[in-house]
């Protein structure tokens, strides 16, 4: 067996030493509890859905109604489309801002970007459906972004025309805006 030098020795420890470090942050990472996704709003029912554009855009859409209510009773519709709703994009790597939680990879749930509306206005006490629907490029839908363009625009045409169509929808319903959709 060759003779090992100061140098090689020295090598030898700086890997090993590297081999333990991975080690205990591997470790570490593998025993971090998963995280979870907030529950929809008090008196809230939520499930998700995709919507399919003519051009084979898929949007992704978190719908909220008033618990309890049969799958078909209807209700008017608040729909609500843009890039805020997002799971893991709607805060930030720090931590929850504005009260959302950061769920990047978690369970499925509801955005919460949102819940001070759906609350403060007692959406669902009032008997409303609201509807989040992501733009093209964001959240779980597909596509590219298009700020303003003809995708942009066929996104809120599909997607009132398709709460307007559901069967739980009374057909009547409102956007609400925000700067990027206004």
């Amino acid at each position: 067996m060759p003779r090992q030098g100061a140098r090689g020795l020295g090598r030898i420890a700086r890997a090993t030493r590297r081999a333990a470090v991975l080690a205990v942050v591997g470790g570490a990472l593998a025993a971090a509890p998963a995280a979870t996704a907030d529950p929809p709003p008090p008196g809230s029912d939520w499930h998700e859905t995709y919507i399919t554009e003519a051009d084979g855009t898929t949007l992704h859409a978190d719908v909220l109604r008033p618990k309890g209510l049969a799958a078909d009773a209807k209700t008017p519709v608040i729909l609500s489309i843009g890039p805020y709703f997002n799971h893991s994009g709607q805060t930030g790597p720090t931590g929850p801002a504005e009260d959302t939680p950061y769920t990047p990879a978690g369970d499925a749930g509801p955005s919460a970007r949102f819940f001070d509306f759906v609350n403060g206005a007692k959406l669902m006490d009032r008997g409303y459906t609201y509807v989040m629907v992501d733009l093209r490029g964001f959240g779980g839908s597909s596509g590219c972004l298009d700020w303003v363009g003809p995708g942009e625009q066929a996104d809120v045409k599909t997607a009132v025309e398709w709460a307007a169509g559901q069967p739980w929808s009374t057909g009547r319903s409102a956007c609400t805006a925000s700067p990027t959709t206004a």
